[in-house]
């Protein structure tokens, strides 16, 4: 039996260091990939690197929404594996979700909340609702704070007013938050939009961003506010969560300390 400790952003296999080598090399294989600078890099042609960027590192820790794929590998050398949540919260509040979901969308939302691994990504084509799916989740799921990230200010408002008619709020205060364009109301249920984050941690913006509308900055306070709902956040949905390859989305990535649940939407997942 291989247990893997889920601890927020990381995962630990407990003992990788035990495992054959010819093991442990196949889930370096499959943890990795070819970065596209290999032919233009200096250092891959004078030193011993491969070209590949290496997500397993040395004591069998990686991104923890990887942890599907370690699974699989796993499997394919003959092992069971064990899933553990380290410092798991029993603090649950689940929420009444007021609208219906369609059946292929209750059948999606039903594969995420079964799942023994607490990420998913809903893969879904433009209009299926996929939003309404994130709403419902975050009804079952019942825990706080959850931030919702998006990528422009319009989605993000479009996003607050479809959860204040879609979800029962009575319970955790009857208000959306909503972090954008100088904006940081922080909530049990927030909203943020991906330029505000990045603003409240000083990031860079990546080039997909840094052509969109400009928003307002967040003052110091608000800077404050949000790093500290980032870092208590115990559920992260990503809304076209293809752009968290990015640098910036990478390194913010890195601040949710506390997560126990991170679920993405996209239509194109793999690109």
């Amino acid at each position: 039996m291989i247990q893997i400790v889920l601890d927020g952003v990381w995962a630990t296999i407990v003992q990788f260091k035990a495992l054959p080598d010819e093991h442990q090399k196949a889930l370096h294989k499959a943890l990795s990939f070819q970065s596209l600078e290999t032919y233009f890099s200096i250092q891959a042609q004078s030193t011993g690197w491969d070209g590949r960027i290496h997500l397993l590192r040395a004591r069998g820790w990686y991104p923890a929404g990887l942890t599907p794929r370690v699974q699989f590998v796993l499997d394919k050398l003959g092992y069971h594996t064990e899933i553990k949540q380290f410092a798991k919260s029993n603090n649950i509040l689940p929420l009444r979700f007021n609208w219906e979901l369609r059946a292929y969308q209750q059948e999606a939302c039903d594969a995420i909340l079964s799942s023994e691994v607490p990420y998913g990504i809903i893969h879904a084509a433009p209009r299926s609702g996929k939003t309404v799916m994130a709403a419902y989740l975050i009804s079952q799921i019942g825990k706080f704070p959850t931030l919702f990230t998006c990528g422009t200010l319009d989605i993000a408002w479009q996003t607050k007013r479809m959860f204040e008619q879609a979800l029962d709020l009575g319970t955790i205060g009857g208000e959306i938050g909503l972090v954008a364009d100088g904006r940081a109301i922080c909530k049990p249920i927030t909203i943020a939009t991906t330029q505000s984050l990045y603003s409240a941690f000083n990031l860079p913006l990546d080039r997909d961003i840094s052509t969109l509308s400009k928003e307002k900055q967040l003052d110091i306070e608000g800077k404050k506010q949000v790093q500290r709902l980032v870092g208590l956040s115990r559920v992260m949905v990503g809304d076209e969560i293809h752009h968290s390859a990015a640098y910036g989305y990478q390194q913010l990535n890195r601040s949710f300390k506390s997560r126990e649940h991170s679920i993405g939407l996209s239509g194109t997942p793999f690109r």
